[in-house]
């Protein structure tokens, strides 16, 4: 991973790159066009695990938690990126912090939450939130009317959230529409 990051830096930045490392090696390799950004695209790590959230803080522009955290869980992953940036000599307010965020706007708050009940089981088991988090709409889904919705993301943003990775449960352009006209505007 870090050799993986070091290669695609160094295409970006060098007119050409040699490169030996323990699964790849590069001679005189050529990435065009470069990135319009001085210092490369910016790179997002999305981890929880103590040695990925370090190497974030080392080696990252950002951190993305996943969208089984709850805004708890969320806090605890940024006060470790945050801890491990200053350890490393960064400032920590210079790392873009985003959260994977699952939605689903009803007027029927039952409804949806259930909808992202059993869409949260169907996708990621029912054994997966012993591991990465929790399975339950509850703690971690967006769901119910407009303003239920908007105080869920106020939530996250209170937590740290600066970037949401939004993912509608339902793939219709009226989600989309009812998030951008009366859910963002309750939470900026």
């Amino acid at each position: 991973f870090v050799q993986a990051l070091e290669t695609l830096r160094r295409l970006w930045s060098e007119d050409s790159v040699t490169f030996d490392a323990k699964a790849w090696s590069l001679h005189e390799a050529r990435m065009l066009p470069k990135p319009k950004q001085k210092d490369g695209i910016p790179i997002l790590i999305a981890s929880f695990q103590e040695n990925a959230l370090r190497r974030t803080a080392k080696l990252g522009n950002g951190w993305i938690g996943g969208g089984l955290m709850s805004p708890e869980k969320f806090r605890l992953g940024l006060e470790k990126v945050e801890s491990a940036a200053h350890d490393f000599g960064r400032d920590p307010s210079e790392l873009e912090i985003a959260k994977v965020t699952y939605f689903c706007i009803d007027s029927d708050t039952d409804k949806s939450q259930k909808e992202m009940q059993k869409w949260l089981s169907g996708y990621y088991g029912t054994e997966t939130g012993r591991f990465f988090g929790s399975l339950s709409a509850t703690d971690v889904g967006v769901f119910g009317t407009p303003k239920q919705c908007a105080e869920k993301l106020r939530k996250l943003v209170d937590v740290g959230v600066e970037t949401f990775i939004l993912s509608p449960l339902r793939p219709d352009l009226e989600q989309l529409e009812i998030l951008t006209k009366d859910v963002i505007p309750q939470v900026s």
